[in-house]
């Protein structure tokens, strides 16, 4: 044990001593043990602080020494350095800030470079500081911290994850200025690796299901392009859609393919790849024979592995000797071709070919292989693969026939497809464009021909498939237009701009058509993200020797700060466009820093203290203890600057256009607001004050219409009365209702103080009983609520109902008129009942209208005299009036006729004519007006008179009846006619004298008496008679035996 720690021995021998013996940690120089805030420093032999020594100065690099890097335990605790706590804050090793967490000493410990806590994670990737900074650096908390921050390459947020693989790029600008998207290739013919996993287009699986996209192996060039195009986990020749193809059967990839094998000395070379209906040849070569006997065959082997029937076959379609010293034999069967002869001298070489039948199966056959020199036979097995014949064909050709181009780079793509009884796949496809003199290959069969010729060009393109297969060649003709192209690139000084800085522009086109100065001829464009087009203006062009010279420069001032693409586009004097190339433009604050020229992020732009430009409240006079709807404009908010706004009772939220937010306040009618920017700086506004009012308006009530009010019309004037003596009144609305319905009438705000009005449009409710009222809201949102006021809506017109007279009846004299008139809803007011005729008030008398009550109104009659009408249709109008003071009314068509028909005189018999038995009588009768009703025909003695007869057939002007004059006595008799009309009226004709005589005359014989006996010529005397009418003389007829005398 280290016993004295200050003498300069080992006193324990254990090979260290002094201030270097770890015994010493807290021994005093006296040989005593320290004590912590009791025992005086510097009373200590040896430290017991890593940064201390015992003179009690600090050594942690302020005094130009620094114990916290000199990798000595200086305090014998047996941590060294940043080990020991004793150096936490202090640079340690490689100027790294001791600390026991990397958040030790924010900011300076996450952005120092070093692993200060030792852990392994550096800075931003220690979980301490990860996603710390917010939206600042050092360690922000998402990838796009600013506008570029996802095409840096670097893990700005340390998620681990760059640029478009964080899912905080998704929609932004990443690298080469393509937009990142989700997780998953979804643009997939755009070129660029849209989700950054290194995979592009069709390439990634994420496209698989793209109907543009490879289902198969089996497109152009996918067989041999090193890649899994469908996403089954083999790789060209390894999948099985590659493997009846020349390039993954032949060992030279071509076709015809052939193969070599030596057997029994004899080399034999032999087609190993052959298509249906191609020949199959094996050529045998020999050297130095010297006499010997050969013999060469092919034949098949057993099934399945065979030809039979197929190679050899039979003489026509199968093998014979091409090559091969005169007096060879050939010898064919189902199974066999051979070929021999005897006694050879020096080389031979004989060639046995034959064809492939078309209908044999395509894939891997094994034919028989035989060759004896001088009857030693060597026997061998070779496999030949078996290809499709079918040809390909082009499907289509983009650019399409006859197209014009505005360039002399233009890239032909064929679609072409192998799609048959067969399909082998597309190996390539070969372009030219000297009529097939030159052919280039295209393994993807697209195919980019450069710095073509204005005017037209043919462009051939056949195709090749799997099987070696030509397809025919198809054509199609362009038309290369001379247009602007440009000579040199749109190189920009820099690629980042800001504020009112100016973008140099200076570009140069050429075109066979010349151009024309013009001082904005040359348009700078902008394109963004969402491909938006935005000019941002035009520069000068000048004609310099047939080329346009772009030059001028443009402020960015009025942009809007983004990524954009930045070309120049020009016409020529054809009126043709061409464009420059494009290059990456942000507007944003940039610094520069060792990356170069990068966006600002908003703790660089959070320098000085947020300014608030205003404070909006959406009320200034609010209740105790309610919210009120803040609204706060800062400086500097638009680019993400602020940090939090704070009112003095809660926090706001910036809704991408102002912080903004629902406060509750208190009594204190005083709210402060504060602002804090990335930076940690903070702003406050002036006091905004408001008025606490917790009372509503004292005054609510309904003024006009009265209680119980008849109301009606479209426009009815509501006025109500509210009063606030804390405030004012901010609003009032009304309200109408009644058992079944409520209904909002409106509202007025901009009343004189007291008196609010609205207008009710009865017409839209149905008659009845409704209640009015209205609520008084005060500047603080405070509401009263008026009683109800009771009103009658009545827009329905009284019932008028007549009863008599009928509708166009006839009517003479005076006339009873009998009608009702009610209102189911406000009952009629019986003094403003009203008749008129034809729209005239009845004249002649006082119309007396005796009214009695009914159900909901009146039944009235009064006398009408329409002697004082003129005769003809008259309109009787009777009206009257609600309580509502609508009127209704309703009219009747009656016909008034006061004058007697004029024409009414007995036609048959005539006066003084004798008549007898049945008589018809005549009369004409004739009315102008309402015509004749019924004619009624009378005759009359001295002593009565009587009615024998009445026609109402009312036809034409003549009327008659039949009348048996037997019933009455012989005599003279008066007749007339009576005719009346349908209105009452009659007349009377004079009267016709006629003598009735029904009784016959009396004959009376005086000579010869009765029953005497007579002869001879005999005078006969008579008398004959008759008391009424006489006897007419010419009528005395004499018989005997009722047969008239004669002689």
């Amino acid at each position: 044990y280290e016993m004295n720690c200050t003498d300069g021995f080992d006193n324990d021998q254990d090979g260290v001593w002094d201030c270097s013996d770890v015994d010493c940690r807290g021994r005093l120089k006296d040989g005593g043990m320290y004590i912590y805030g009791l025992t005086p420093y510097i009373d200590l032999a040896c430290p017991f602080n890593e940064t201390k020594g015992i003179d009690n100065v600090v050594h942690n690099g302020s005094d130009g020494s620094n114990w916290c890097n000199d990798t000595i335990d200086n305090d014998l605790d047996s941590l060294i350095d940043c080990s020991d706590s004793d150096c936490y804050g202090v640079f340690g090793p490689q100027d790294v800030i001791c600390a026991p967490n990397e958040y030790f000493s924010w900011p300076a410990t996450c952005d120092d470079g070093g692993d200060n806590d030792d852990n392994g994670f550096t800075d931003c990737f220690d979980s301490a500081c990860n996603a710390k900074g917010v939206t600042c650096n050092p360690c922000p908390q998402a990838e796009n911290v600013t506008m570029d921050t996802c095409s840096d390459g670097i893990d700005t947020d340390a998620d681990g994850n760059i640029d478009c693989a964080d899912s905080d790029c998704v929609g932004l600008v990443g690298p080469l200025g393509v937009i990142c998207e989700p997780a998953g290739e979804t643009l997939c013919n755009d070129g660029l690796d849209n989700d950054a996993d290194g995979k592009i287009d069709c390439m990634d699986f994420d496209c698989s299901s793209e109907f543009y996209c490879p289902q198969n192996e089996k497109g152009p060039g996918l067989c041999k392009d090193g890649m899994d195009n469908d996403f089954d986990s083999n790789i060209d020749c390894a999948d099985s859609d590659c493997v009846n193809t020349t390039y993954c059967l032949s060992d030279d990839k071509t076709y015809p393919s052939f193969a070599s094998v030596l057997a029994g000395g004899t080399n034999i070379t032999y087609s190993d790849v052959v298509r249906l209906g191609d020949n199959v040849s094996l050529t045998y070569y020999k050297e130095g024979l010297s006499g010997q006997t050969v013999l060469f065959s092919v034949g098949s082997t057993e099934y399945p592995y065979s030809l039979y029937g197929k190679v050899p076959y039979d003489l026509n379609t199968f093998m014979i000797v091409t090559q091969g010293p005169a007096g060879m034999v050939k010898t064919v069967n189902s199974n066999t071709l051979q070929a021999e002869g005897d006694s050879f001298i020096g080389n031979i070489n004989v060639t046995l070919t034959g064809v492939v039948d078309i209908s044999t199966n395509l894939g891997l056959k094994t034919l028989d292989v035989r060759s004896s020199i001088t009857g030693i036979i060597s026997k061998i097995y070779r496999n030949i693969s078996i290809l499709e014949n079918e040809a390909p064909y082009i499907l289509n050709i983009t650019p399409v026939n006859l197209s014009q181009l505005l360039t002399n780079d233009i890239t032909f793509t064929a679609n072409v497809s192998d799609f048959g009884v067969y399909d082998s796949g597309i190996d390539h496809c070969e372009f030219s464009n000297d009529t097939g003199v030159t052919w280039y290959l295209a393994d993807n069969c697209s195919y980019t021909f450069t710095n073509l010729s204005v005017g037209d060009t043919t462009i051939q393109v056949r195709t090749i498939d799997g099987a070696g297969n030509p397809s025919s060649v198809n054509e199609t003709t362009i038309t290369v237009l001379d247009y602007p192209v440009y000579e040199n690139a749109l190189n920009l000084s820099r690629n980042y701009y800001q504020g009112v800085e100016e973008i140099e522009i200076l570009v140069n086109f050429t075109s066979g058509a010349g151009f024309n100065n013009n001082a904005s001829g040359c348009v700078v464009a902008l394109v963004n993200k969402s491909e938006d087009t935005i000019i941002l203006g035009s520069v000068n062009l000048e004609n310099s020797s047939g080329k346009a010279v772009c030059s001028g420069n443009l402020s960015v001032e009025d942009i809007f700060q983004e990524y954009y693409d930045l070309y120049v586009y020009v016409y020529d004097k054809n009126s043709i466009r061409g464009e420059s190339t494009r290059e990456n433009l942000w507007i944003c604050y940039y610094k520069v820093d060792g990356a170069g020229y990068v966006c600002k992020d908003p703790c660089d732009l959070s320098t000085s203290e947020p300014v608030i430009n205003y404070v909006w409240m959406n009320d200034t006079i609010i209740k105790n203890d309610t919210y009120v709807h803040v609204v706060v404009n800062v400086s500097g908010q638009e680019t993400d600057l602020i940090k939090y706004v704070f009112a003095d009772f809660g926090s706001l939220f910036w809704n991408g256009t102002f912080w903004t937010g629902d406060i509750q306040i208190d009594n204190d009618e005083i709210m402060n607001i504060s602002a804090v920017n990335m930076g940690d700086l903070i702003g406050y506004n002036n006091m905004t004050t408001y008025v606490i009012d917790n009372d509503p308006a004292y005054i609510t009530n309904i003024l006009i219409p009265v209680e119980n009010s008849n109301i009606t019309g479209a426009s009815v004037n509501i006025i109500g009365q509210a009063n606030d003596t804390i405030s004012f009144v901010s609003n009032t609305t009304f309200y109408i209702k009644n058992n079944t319905m409520s209904y909002f009438l409106g509202y007025n705000s901009s009343g004189d103080g007291i008196n609010y009005s609205v207008s009710l449009d009865t017409m839209i409710f149905a008659d009845g009983v409704y209640n009015i009222s209205m609520k008084s809201y005060d500047a603080a949102d405070n509401v009263n609520i008026s009683s109800n006021r009771t009103v009658y809506v009545d827009n329905t017109p009284p019932v008028v109902q007549f009863t008599q007279p009928l509708v166009l009846e006839n009517i003479s004299g005076s006339v009873n008129v009998m009608f009702n008139i009610t209102d189911v809803v406000t009952f009629v007011s019986q003094s403003t009942i009203n008749i008129t005729s034809d729209g005239t008030v009845i004249s002649g008398f006082d119309p007396i209208v005796n009214c009695s009550s009914i159900l909901y109104g009146y039944s009235c009659s009064f006398l009408w005299n329409t002697t004082f009408e003129s005769d003809g249709v008259v309109v009787l109008n009777v009206s009257g009036n609600n309580y509502a003071g609508i009127m209704g009314y309703n009219t009747r068509n009656v016909i008034v006729d006061n004058t007697m028909p004029y024409l009414v005189n007995i036609t048959v018999p005539v006066v003084g004519e004798n008549v007898t038995g049945i008589i018809n009588i005549y009369a004409d009768a004739n009315d102008i007006l309402t015509g004749i009703k019924n004619v009624s025909f009378y005759m009359s003695n001295s002593s009565w008179g009587l009615v024998v007869g009445t026609d109402i057939s009312g036809l034409g002007i003549s009327y008659n009846i039949s009348y048996d004059t037997s019933l009455i006595g012989d005599g003279m008799y008066n007749i007339s006619a009576m005719a009346s009309d349908f209105s009452g009226n009659y007349n009377i004709s004079s009267n016709v004298s006629v003598v009735v005589d029904n009784t016959p005359p009396v004959a009376l014989f005086t000579q010869p008496i009765l029953d005497a006996n007579l002869s001879g010529i005999l005078l006969v005397i008579f008398n004959i008679t008759d008391t009424t009418t006489f006897v007419k003389q010419n009528t005395i007829n004499i018989e005997s035996a009722g047969t008239q005398i004669t002689g």
